[in-house]
């Protein structure tokens, strides 16, 4: 199954409005994190807020700046899935479990 699919399906099972989803890897005493959490806004109608919001964080306790984090918006449900899609490919890669 596509990871589009998956999506589409837990949504589906779940809230449909509501997903998130975590994945860990570790590197010696290295912990890093990724977490993708996309949500309805349910204020689409005022025209001030976007309809759906990914929120990324990642997280690596080896790195400086511990925590980068990423906003990804769109008043499309098809757009956002693919987005929120795209966004775990590009950075979950080998090596990640997810939590």
């Amino acid at each position: 199954m596509k990871l589009i699919e998956q999506i589409t399906y837990f949504s589906e099972r779940k809230n449909p409005y509501n997903y998130l989803r975590v994945f860990r890897k570790t590197s010696g005493d290295k912990v890093m994190l990724h977490k993708f959490l996309l949500w309805k806004t349910n204020k689409e109608q005022t025209g001030r807020y976007p309809a759906y919001i990914i929120y990324h964080t990642d997280f690596s306790s080896g790195r400086k700046d511990m925590i980068k984090r990423d906003m990804l918006y769109s008043n499309d449900e098809k757009q956002i899935r693919e987005l929120l899609a795209a966004e775990i490919a590009d950075n979950v890669k080998k090596g990640w479990e997810e939590i």
